[in-house]
């Protein structure tokens, strides 16, 4: 259906042409599935682009042949690309901020995509907007088709990026990182869904991305990319089992996270505690006087503690509360109801009520860095800011404390000069970990670190972690919905599910013998190198969190539930297990 033949792709510079794909060729069969890895810059969007005819200027093809069922892509009118682009092949995008338009409601967007290939009326194409909403896994989807971008957490922002992309069916289907931003659950959601569309109408699938694991299981054959040459192209099973370049051994070796052997000690009484947190939200229509729908109810009940020296992990899918949980223990949203205490002390639950010296001892590493770094600041300023705003040191004292920083996390300090796009992606991320230890933090909050680095930068920031864990004697709370990465790093991890955690346990046993079901589900869905996926059968559609179910707030999803599961809601127990430590809010805890 699809072929590519000695595509070769250049931007020019002062001194000539930078080739960035260079001889690429390939070729895709219709109800198949063509996994395109490496890291980035490899060449592999850029490649993606070419093959819909939108490789950004001054960038261009300076060589090669593109067809498409027949269709000489090249030769194309930009009409005539047009009316090809979103109804015989689409794109999902990697980014979907960028990707979606800020100014207009998803479902606006989406039914956009439909109308402009389809001769109907706006009312249809809302309808098969709302379908495909709801299709994707997104609750309450009437409501959210009338939400804006920036009203939408990052899993549902991507979701509904898909939506766009299946709404009209199409022939070829680029997913460029379709799944980044997923938690484990609807990303294997996602994925039955692109399976059960190619299925339905024999469709083939470029599917582009760096995470291994979600490769093996979508793919029929591999190819894989480095600084633009295609240099390994196998079925997946024996480029797995058998790989024959360096590069590819080396992909998957990064990809393969074992935990260590030497864990950092954990000593002493809780560092961090919280105490029934509760947050709610007010969601109104949109609108600047929109009418009251509902509250969402973000924690309920959220109690743990952390020790000193201790990596504590969060998990749980999109919208279960975890990023709110991290911004409510550093006081950027105020807990409604609850208490936190820190060495032992009580902390106000505004930041702006808290003692500088009490909240420079709680510092966060955000999950975008590119978002969360000033552009118009260089490096230097923005590792500095701690120190200026807590008012730490002379000029002299913070340059000096910024260039141990930056080494600390293997940045040259002759570096910090430069501005944030002049750096990839995984130094950017050192950047921010050196903005958050600069001011010699007890405790790390770490909001999906790793979720947007590629699996050989993933394993450069992971041992830097751990580094700086044991020479700084950090405590960390680790955010993540990458479950190996978990596995890897955590002492203890806790399972958020609405709002809620219910369950709790050191890492060993909680991945071993998971207590609740919603926990096993997580560990059934989580990808696994080299290995086919079975469908998750138990996954459903996660509850409105603006009217949730009565009783064990899972019921509705779990392949077990009974009468008392619909009317009472289980509380965390630790009689429940013969594990210590390991709680489990279920009624029915046996190993799942």
């Amino acid at each position: 259906m699809f072929t590519v033949s000695d595509l070769t792709i250049a931007f020019p510079t002062e001194r000539g042409e930078r080739i960035v794909v260079e001889g690429v060729s390939f070729a895709l069969e219709r109800g198949k599935t063509l996994g395109l890895v490496g890291e980035s810059g490899s060449g592999k969007s850029m490649t993606a682009l070419a093959l819909m005819a939108l490789v950004p200027p001054p960038g261009r093809t300076i060589r090669g042949h593109i067809a498409f069922d027949g269709v000489d892509i090249g030769a194309q009118s930009e009409s005539e690309m047009q009316r090809l682009r979103g109804l015989r092949m689409a794109m999902i995008f990697q980014d979907p901020s960028s990707a979606l338009n800020p100014v207009f409601t998803v479902g606006e967007q989406i039914a956009e995509a439909y109308r402009i290939h389809h001769k109907t009326n706006r009312a249809e194409a809302r309808r098969r907007a709302i379908a495909a909403l709801a299709e994707v896994g997104i609750a309450d989807a009437r409501l959210r088709a009338d939400s804006y971008p920036h009203q939408l957490s990052g899993g549902m922002r991507q979701r509904c990026m898909i939506a766009m992309a299946l709404i009209n069916e199409p022939d070829l289907l680029i997913a460029d990182e379709p799944t980044t931003a997923l938690d484990v659950t609807v990303q294997a959601q996602i994925l039955d869904l692109i399976r059960d569309v190619q299925a339905r109408r024999n469709i083939g699938i470029l599917f582009i991305s760096h995470n291994l694991a979600v490769v093996s299981d979508m793919a029929d054959d591999i190819a894989v990319m480095q600084a633009g040459r295609i240099v390994e192209q196998a079925p997946a099973g024996e480029l797995f089992a058998a790989p024959r370049h360096d590069y590819t051994r080396r992909l998957i070796d990064a990809a393969t996270l074992t935990r260590p052997d030497a864990r950092a000690a954990i000593h002493g009484a809780p560092l961090l505690e919280a105490t029934d947190l509760a947050k709610h939200f007010t969601i109104r229509s949109p609108g600047l006087f929109g009418r009251r729908l509902g509250t969402v109810q973000a924690l309920n009940g959220v109690g743990f503690a952390v020790r000193r020296g201790e990596t504590f992990a969060i998990v749980g899918e999109s919208g279960c509360g975890k990023s709110t949980l991290a911004k409510t223990l550093l006081g950027l949203y105020a807990a409604d109801e609850g208490a936190l205490r820190l060495d032992e002390a009580a902390v106000s639950a505004k930041a702006a009520d808290r003692p500088k010296g009490l909240r420079r001892r709680i510092q966060m590493v955000f999950q975008d860095p590119y978002a969360s770094l000033n552009p118009r600041r260089t490096a230097r300023d923005s590792i500095a800011e701690p120190l200026v705003i807590h008012r730490i040191g002379t000029p002299a004292e913070r340059a000096r404390k910024c260039d141990e920083a930056a080494r600390a996390v293997g940045i040259d300090p002759a570096d910090l000069a430069k501005y944030p796009h002049e750096f990839s992606g995984g130094e950017r991320q050192r950047i921010a970990i050196a903005r958050a230890i600069v001011a010699e933090p007890a405790i790390i909050v770490a909001d999906e670190p790793l979720s947007s680095l590629d699996v050989s930068i993933q394993v450069q920031i992971i041992e830097l972690l751990g580094d700086l864990k044991r020479r700084r004697e950090l405590t960390y709370i680790l955010i993540s919905h990458d479950l190996a990465v978990v596995a890897h790093m955590a002492d203890t991890v806790a399972v958020m599910y609405q709002g809620r955690i219910v369950e709790q346990g050191p890492a060993d046993s909680l991945f071993s013998t998971p207590r609740h079901p919603y926990t096993a589900l997580l560990i059934e869905a989580a990808p696994k190198l080299g290995k086919k996926r079975e469908r998750v059968v138990a996954i459903g559609e996660t509850p409105s969190t603006i009217t949730p179910p009565g009783g064990c707030p899972f019921h509705p999803r779990c392949p077990k539930s009974q009468e008392i599961c619909e009317n009472t809601r289980p509380l965390l127990s630790q009689d429940q297990v013969d594990r210590p430590g390991h709680i489990a809010a279920c009624h029915f805890p046996a190993s799942w």
